[in-house]
């Protein structure tokens, strides 16, 4: 047992070291050196401002040492810094935290209600109409794509309802719909 645990946690570590690589790799894709300088300061940057903005953040070290810079700001709670935003990279997760849990949580709740029923009826009803037609009608969903499948709900609620509309979650609450009144 102590066997399987000890090779359990090597593969997650694995994949830990692998997914930071990844990361790290696709994080420098987009841009590095002055073109991110440029990006972030203005294409007016002269090169001492480049130099400066590269020796602030380290891109101007090679790369391995980028990114043991990477895991290090990493395994102390820093993710950055949004350019585009103008904020940390925190403050957008702590904003978006409680919407985010909100969603998740509804969706994984439907998908309870949902499952449950279709997998309970046809376990007990087995090799009978109503155990093939859940078979059907499960392998039909799993089969379609799920950017596609997200798309009909949210259809849905904005042609039925007016406070579920897909523009968005609104911060404190949703937008009252505006009635006339009579004077």
């Amino acid at each position: 047992m102590a066997g399987y645990l000890v090779r359990r946690l090597g593969h997650a570590l694995l994949v830990l070291v692998g997914v930071t690589i990844i990361t790290f790799a696709l994080e420098n894709l987009v841009a590095t050196g002055p073109q991110l300088a440029r990006a972030v300061i203005g294409i007016r940057a002269t090169p001492g401002q480049i130099h400066a903005f590269e020796a602030r953040y380290g891109l101007n070290h090679p790369l391995p040492v980028q990114y043991l810079q990477f895991l290090w700001q990493l395994l102390h709670g820093n993710l950055g810094y949004s350019y585009k935003l103008n904020m940390s990279v925190d403050t957008l997760i702590a904003q978006d935290l409680p919407t985010d849990v909100l969603l998740v949580g509804s969706a994984i709740v439907i998908a309870v209600l949902i499952a449950l029923p279709i997998g309970i009826a046809p376990a007990v009803r087995r090799h009978r109409a109503l155990h093939y037609a859940a078979t059907g009608v499960s392998f039909l969903l799993y089969s379609i794509p799920t950017d596609w499948m997200a798309l009909l709900p949210i259809a849905l609620l904005a042609i039925t309802s007016h406070p579920a509309a897909p523009g968005g979650h609104a911060g404190a609450g949703f937008a009252p719909v505006a009635t006339q009144t009579s004077d």
